[in-house]
């Protein structure tokens, strides 16, 4: 949270889109199966923790 600003305002002055490829790198990388499968799973595992944990 305190990296991205600092970087946008980075690419603002030096005119560069270093972290719109570093986003579109990641976004294809979050996409494969591995790793779209692990984030499904972590957010279906803190589900049930939460209902768990408050019921």
């Amino acid at each position: 949270m305190v990296v991205i600003p600092v970087w946008i305002v980075i690419d603002l002055l030096t005119n560069s889109v270093s972290l719109l490829n570093a986003y579109r790198i990641t976004e294809k990388k979050l996409r494969s199966w591995p790793y779209a499968f692990a984030g499904i799973l972590a957010i279906l595992i803190n589900w049930i923790w939460n209902l768990m944990k408050y019921t």
